[in-house]
């Protein structure tokens, strides 16, 4: 996937248990995938999709996009601690048992440690998941929740002549006081049948972060910036499919939709000393809220040959307040995108 802006997962989705990921709008980038939450253990299945030609990938998908399913019952129970060689470590545990007529999923994990740099890491990351599902008639009921909390000192990049002239290590540091602080908590509920899901979801995220790109272009005060989040975010998905005979042909057609909301009471940018905060560079509010229709239809034409049309709605509405009033105002539109997808094996 060479060729795209994938550093901040502007142009990557993330999506787990269907909940989709990437953070719209932010005082960083236009939005950002962070999956620093997700725990590889209860992971089943990952199903990728390169490119754009997919007609339920909107936002954030051009070069493609990564949908992790997790287990509803997992394959054994366990408890696990790793320490590695720089002192780094990690305990986590999970299981899931028969509660009721359903199965209950519970997983936690702790990391610590300072890592191989010569700055202390401090690592504090949390994490812990819950999940239940059962029937309920002819569906799979499924009700999560993750709640995610990280705390870390950070080296950050460096300047190549500070390494150069010896006045740090190639794993030194500048600035002992860049890092941050992270925390993200995600419910979902969704109904799933054989050919049709619905999902349901809510958010919180709330970020600071603290970091350098110059250092010490102001000599005084120096060039650390702190970026601030706080969000909140709803949002509903649907699909359906039908397979059916097209003039003789296997063929399945599929229709979809999503909204999501999402509201900044902070996107704050600041300069700050040692994590004091000096002046303010941006102080803004943003609502956005984005819809979006699809559907698409795959013919196969042969065992080895295959066709995908499809045709993506999306709308879009901003809303910003701020300090600058050339940054604030409100936008909307629409924007349509056909798709075709051509497959031999």
């Amino acid at each position: 996937m060479r060729g795209f802006n994938l550093d901040h997962g502007t142009d990557f989705a993330g999506f787990i248990d269907g909940v989709p990921i990437n953070q719209r709008s932010h005082p960083h980038m236009s939005g950002y995938l962070d999956l620093n939450f997700l725990m590889a253990d209860l992971v089943e299945r990952v199903e990728f999709k390169k490119g754009i030609q997919y007609a339920e990938n909107g936002d954030y998908s051009a070069a493609g996009s990564a949908s992790f399913v997790l287990y509803d019952r997992l394959p054994e129970n366990y408890v696990q601690l790793r320490v590695d060689a720089e002192g780094e470590y990690r305990v986590s545990a999970a299981g899931s048992w028969d509660v009721g007529p359903g199965t209950l999923l519970l997983a936690g994990s702790h990391e610590g440690g300072d890592g191989s740099f010569d700055l202390p890491a401090n690592l504090d990351k949390n994490t812990l998941y819950a999940k239940y599902t059962q029937p309920v008639g002819d569906a799979q009921l499924r009700l999560g929740f993750i709640g995610y909390q990280n705390e870390w000192t950070a080296t950050d990049q460096i300047p190549l002549r500070a390494v150069q002239d010896g006045t740090i290590s190639r794993f030194g540091y500048i600035d002992p006081t860049n890092g941050g602080v992270s925390k993200r908590y995600i419910a979902s509920a969704g109904l799933e049948w054989d050919n049709a899901e619905i999902l349901a979801y809510l958010q919180r995220s709330e970020l600071n972060l603290f970091h350098d790109f110059t250092y010490f272009i102001d000599p005084v005060l120096g060039d650390q910036v702190e970026q601030v989040e706080r969000r909140n975010a709803a949002g509903l998905r649907a699909k359906m499919s039908h397979d059916f005979q097209l003039f003789g042909y296997n063929a399945t057609g599929r229709i979809g939709g999503d909204a999501h909301f999402d509201w900044l009471d902070k996107a704050e940018l600041y300069r700050t000393t040692a994590r004091v905060r000096t002046s303010a560079i941006a102080s803004d509010k943003v609502d956005v809220m984005s819809a979006d229709m699809w559907g698409d239809l795959t013919v196969h034409w042969s065992d080895r040959f295959r066709t995908t049309v499809g045709l993506r709605a999306d709308y879009i509405d901003g809303e910003v307040e701020g300090l600058i009033p050339a940054n604030a105002g409100s936008e909307s539109g629409v924007q349509w995108s056909p798709k075709i997808n051509i497959a031999y094996q």
